[in-house]
């Protein structure tokens, strides 16, 4: 395994030894950067990305011991090796107590003595980089479960107001309220469809300026709204609308009932047939609509259509 892609700064006061460390380096394929004490090598380090440091353990002032515990301090991800003309027991347990990487005792008679070095940070830093994608994916798997608990717990708190409501405009009303509360849009409409006609027309809304809803109550012309309306299926828009649908917007809709970025829509079905549709629009600044947010505006509109069902079945008894 070859280090590939990686920078390695060459730390040494000693032109003529930097300069073979670098020729070495170069003849196996690293790419390098050289520094003459700690100083310039902090410096680099602060507006670089190195994956490794090789650092002469005697350097002028300050010593490359003093460089591996600043290294260590300030980029734990870097690994550092020292090398040295003459190394002693003690000088070998202090550097590997400190952190280094691994310790070369000059000469450097060839490459050849760093190749098993730069073979284990090669293998290393794939391993490191592996973990830090199975966290990350690890966390982001967590923030998603996080986030469906919370939106569980929104669902049953919603559900259970909905359920003291006993009028069926209410219970529109406080379906809309309830998804613009726990997902945090700007604003939000719900079209019906007219059972015999079919036409369809907005007929709650919240969020806009006085008498868009009512502008829009009527038979809605051919766009967006209609076309989502006639696929009977949920959509999430996490941004900017995709070509294919920007372009079904029409003028009625564009930058009056549709807001960006972010859109969420899903059907309201009744008995089996669709009755209207569930519109939010403008995600929150910090979170862009994720499909936990579509699966509970879609639970939250499954379990009102069930209480309108038994809202509507009440009142023709009576």
């Amino acid at each position: 395994m070859v280090m590939r892609n990686e920078k390695v700064l060459v730390v040494d006061a000693h032109e003529a030894r930097r300069a073979e460390l670098v020729r070495y380096l170069a003849d196996v394929g690293v790419e390098t950067q050289e520094a003459t004490n700690c100083e310039n090598a902090l410096a680099a380090l602060d507006v670089v990305t190195f994956a490794l440091v090789f650092a002469e353990a005697e350097l002028p002032d300050k010593s490359g011991y003093y460089l591996l515990r600043q290294v260590k301090d300030r980029h734990p991800e870097v690994e550092v090796v020292l090398l040295a003309e003459v190394a002693n027991s003690y000088n070998l347990l202090q550097a590997l107590r400190q952190g280094a990487f691994d310790f070369i005792v000059r000469p450097l008679d060839s490459g050849e003595i760093l190749a098993p070095t730069l073979e284990r940070a090669a293998r290393h830093l794939a391993l490191m980089r592996k973990n830090v994608q199975l966290l990350t994916e690890l966390q982001g798997k967590t923030r998603a479960l996080e986030r469906g608990m919370e939106m569980l717990q929104a669902l049953n708190a919603s559900l259970e107001r909905l359920t003291a409501l006993g009028d069926i405009k209410d219970l529109l009303q406080g379906l809309l309220d309830s998804a613009l509360t726990v997902l945090g849009a700007k604003c939000g409409f719900l079209v019906l469809i007219e059972r015999e006609s079919g036409d369809i027309g907005v007929k709650i809304g919240q969020g806009y300026p006085a008498g868009t809803v009512l502008r829009n109550s009527g038979k809605l012309p051919p766009g967006f709204i209609t076309e989502v309306v006639r696929r009977r299926k949920p959509l999430i828009v996490a941004d900017a609308l995709p070509p294919d649908l920007a372009e079904l917007v029409n003028e009625a809709e564009k930058g009056r009932l549709l807001i960006y970025p972010g859109i969420l829509a899903v059907p309201l079905m009744l008995r089996e047939c669709e009755a209207g549709l569930v519109v939010l629009c403008g995600h929150p600044e910090d979170h862009p609509f994720t499909v936990e947010d579509l699966h509970y505006l879609e639970q939250l509109s499954r379990h009102t259509a069930l209480i309108l069902e038994h809202v509507g079945s009440m009142h023709h008894l009576r």
